[in-house]
């Protein structure tokens, strides 16, 4: 360390919480895909449903909790026909619902629950697989 640089590089590392060195070998995360045993359960009856919208909803359910949609009840509100609505991820109770429809999700909120079993029926993923419904429209 007859130089300068050396001494600088130690006081840098030292100091400034930063490691001058070169990092050798970078590993990437291991994806894990979800860890809540429902969802786990859930994602293996999905991948075993050979249905369209089964596909889409399972590519949606394997990615983390941030990255699934979060829909509000006006939402559904404002698209739903005569259909069951399938949301890939949690359903909120902000808004109104006054339509007779089945909606299915992964998670719904306690407020979301009560408004919509008021009218309609709100169920999880898993019945829907096992109810078999026909017309199906996923939101997102």
């Amino acid at each position: 360390m007859a130089n300068g640089a050396g001494f600088r590089t130690l006081w840098l590392s030292a100091f400034a919480g930063s490691n001058p060195a070169p990092r050798m070998g970078t590993s990437k995360m291991k994806k894990t895909g979800p860890t809540n045993p429902i969802t786990k359960n859930v994602l293996a009856e999905l991948r075993e449903n050979k249905s369209n919208w089964a596909k889409a909803v399972e590519e949606t359910v394997s990615k983390p909790r941030r990255n699934r949609p979060q829909v509000n009840l006006s939402r559904i509100n404002r698209i739903a026909k005569d259909e069951t609505i399938v949301v890939p991820g949690k359903v909120l109770g902000s808004g109104t619902f006054d339509k007779k429809v089945t909606v299915a999700a992964l998670e719904f909120s306690d407020s979301a629950r009560k408004k919509i079993n008021a009218t309609g029926k709100a169920i999880t993923l898993s019945e829907l697989l096992i109810s078999k419904a026909s017309k199906v429209r996923v939101v997102k």
